[in-house]
């Protein structure tokens, strides 16, 4: 029995953008086109299937926080770490306070 190459196939492949809804009609929408506004920020063109609606729409899939780091990081790219707990601790070092150019004492001198 001949086996069916992965070309062969008769479903078109699927798309790795998320499912959308239109807003108007909930009706199933169709990415048409993305494009990547920074690298952490992704804009997807949708399309409405309902042709009585017709509505075209943009969605913004933001990444938000890191689950496992990267063994590569990308210089820049700052993303908080989710803990166990569901709380968000950072992985990069906090900025410092405003505080911290407080005024050291000054030692006066001596007059003798």
């Amino acid at each position: 029995m001949p086996t069916i190459a992965h070309a062969d196939r008769t479903k078109p492949p699927r798309s790795s953008a998320p499912r959308a809804t239109c807003p108007h009609c909930d009706a199933a929408a169709v990415t048409r086109s993305s494009v990547s506004a920074t690298p952490l920020v992704r804009e997807i063109y949708y399309q409405c299937t309902n042709v009585l609606c017709g509505h075209t729409f943009v969605a913004t899939l933001e990444i938000t926080r890191t689950v496992t780091p990267s063994n590569t990081p990308r210089a820049g790219v700052r993303l908080p770490m989710l803990s166990r707990g569901g709380n968000h601790r950072h992985i990069f070092p906090p900025d410092p306070p405003a505080n911290d150019d407080q005024d050291q004492p000054v030692s006066q001198p001596s007059t003798g």
